[in-house]
């Protein structure tokens, strides 16, 4: 869990660079913390349900779709704390903007990290503990595998 915990807290750094400065709001609240995290995490199971689909034995579609069948609920409210910041930041506009931004630079990040050998195996573990979860163990789940954003000064 080391090399995991080394390669997520790398990969936020690179998100913050990514994500301009989306992220660069002097505060996030606790919410949008696990907001964020639980958005990355979704980002990560669609991103090996797309990339490793076709290897055999692997599982990573199903395990996205019965994750997001099963979270649908939280996942949207999740994603709705972080639409509110991004308007909250830069207006209604503007905030849908970066949030697309945002969600953007954290596929096209999970896509580099699905080159890297073992993503696929990662992915299909993560979706194995996923299907015996409820809200709140996945929330913790998410907490444990992505970081906070690297570009939080501070968190209210």
């Amino acid at each position: 869990m080391t090399g995991r915990t080394g390669t997520m807290g790398a990969i936020a750094a690179v998100l913050a660079l990514l994500a301009g400065p989306s992220l660069a709001a002097p505060c996030w609240s606790s919410s949008e913390v696990r907001a964020a995290q639980v958005r990355e995490m979704q980002t990560l199971m669609m991103v090996g349900a797309l990339q490793c689909r076709h290897i055999a034995g692997n599982d990573a579609l199903a395990s996205y779709n019965r994750f997001v069948t099963r979270f649908r609920p939280h996942i949207s409210s999740q994603n709705d704390v972080l639409k509110a910041r991004f308007a909250r930041l830069h207006g209604n506009g503007a905030g849908q903007n970066a949030y697309d931004r945002y969600t953007t630079s954290l596929a096209n990040l999970q896509a580099a990290r699905g080159a890297q050998t073992g993503f696929c195996e990662q992915v299909a573990d993560v979706g194995r503990t996923l299907a015996t979860l409820n809200d709140q163990d996945m929330q913790a789940m998410a907490a444990r595998l992505v970081p906070a954003p690297a570009s939080v000064e501070c968190i209210e």
